[in-house]
């Protein structure tokens, strides 16, 4: 189960626990935190869920969303406080309103298990294990460059680079 924990920042010693988060039928496989204090789980449940920090200290429910659709586990998250992205072993990657909890757009591009995404302005950066990247536009969904050749694209060889490299 995951926890919120107030770290003391000269020793990242866990000082005091805030909040158990519960809601996740499987194990929380990622985690990213928003400009906006939302916080986006992925887990095996083929789920993710989008918890508001902000009522940490008020004792209030966490859950803000529940963010279905995927057929497989949801293995990478991000968002960018007004777009919430999800990729799954399902080889799609998903598109969401992380208020409302409503996909917006399906990318399904890619033929092998989603393991990373990241998004930057209007643009989304994805990897998967067929071994290639690839940039979309988020308000088309259009694929607009790719980059193949890439060997065990996996979580753990995730090829760093910002957006201006694909220009």
């Amino acid at each position: 189960k995951p926890l919120i924990l107030s770290l003391d920042p000269e020793t990242l010693a866990a000082k005091q626990r805030l909040s158990t988060l519960k809601g996740h039928r499987a194990p929380v496989l990622c985690l990213e935190l928003s400009p906006r204090g939302q916080l986006i789980s992925g887990s095996r449940d083929r789920d993710a869920r989008v918890w508001d920090l902000s009522k940490v200290l008020d004792g209030s429910n966490l859950l803000s969303t529940t963010l279905s659709g995927h057929d497989a586990a949801v293995t990478c998250v991000a968002c960018d406080g007004h777009l919430a992205a999800t990729g799954s072993d399902d080889c799609t990657v998903r598109l969401w309103n992380p208020r409302s909890g409503q996909c917006v757009r399906v990318l399904s591009d890619h033929d092998g298990p989603v393991t990373k995404v990241k998004l930057q302005g209007k643009e989304l950066l994805s990897s998967s294990f067929d071994g290639r990247l690839r940039n979309f536009d988020t308000l088309s969904g259009r694929c607009t460059k790719i980059l193949a050749g890439h060997k065990n694209v996996g979580l753990n060889t995730w090829v760093r680079m910002k957006m201006c490299a694909w220009r």
